[in-house]
């Protein structure tokens, strides 16, 4: 199955780039995205203890069963000033 990444802020910065696709093995869930995920890339390894997740716009918790063409996004915490 194919799902769509987008992150945001940093994580966008650091990785070059805001969408892509991800091919995943039909069952997979959000814990082994995020695993895979991390594996490739440092900066989402580093920040993924404060990483939220989005699956198709709705909050997401952890170990959600993912499908095919599902939109993810990655959120890390932000701070203003």
């Amino acid at each position: 199955m194919t799902v769509t990444i987008r992150v945001f802020a940093s994580l966008r910065e650091e990785i070059g780039r805001s969408t892509w696709q991800e091919t995943l093995a039909e069952g997979s869930d959000s814990d082994a995205l995020l695993a895979a995920l991390s594996a490739r890339h440092e900066s989402i390894s580093r920040l993924r203890p404060s990483i939220r997740m989005a699956i198709n716009d709705q909050w997401a918790s952890a170990a959600v069963r993912l499908s095919d063409g599902d939109e993810v996004a990655l959120l890390t915490p932000v701070s203003g000033g």
